[in-house]
């Protein structure tokens, strides 16, 4: 949980991974904060569930999802539509999206 102030070891983000924050309240944790100091590429909790729904949406609906209506669920824009001065956000939700696709494409071929 958010209230565990996790971190990650120093070394780890010496390479600048892309970090991957599934906490969405609040959304600026300690996890977040290391990312940004260290200039790594991060994802936080809000944008990461508003894509995974609106992914999730489009599977099982077979039609577009309301984003609109989601992003005011989850609690407003996610990151990625401010201003882009947060790192590298945009590319990594497309890989982010990408892999949810992927992952539910495979959920569904396994459960048919």
């Amino acid at each position: 949980p958010a209230a565990a102030n996790f971190t990650l070891p120093a070394m780890l983000l010496q390479q600048q991974p892309v970090v991957l924050d599934v906490v969405y309240k609040p959304a600026n944790t300690a996890l977040i904060a290391q990312a940004k100091a260290y200039g790594a590429p991060f994802v936080q909790g809000a944008t990461m569930l508003l894509e995974q729904g609106i992914e999730q949406f489009q599977l099982w609906h077979n039609r577009p999802a309301p984003r609109a209506v989601m992003q005011q669920a989850v609690g407003g824009k996610p990151i990625a539509n401010k201003q882009r001065e947060e790192n590298m956000e945009k590319p990594i939700l497309e890989i982010t999206t990408a892999f949810v696709k992927t992952k539910a494409k495979r959920e569904l071929n396994r459960s048919c």
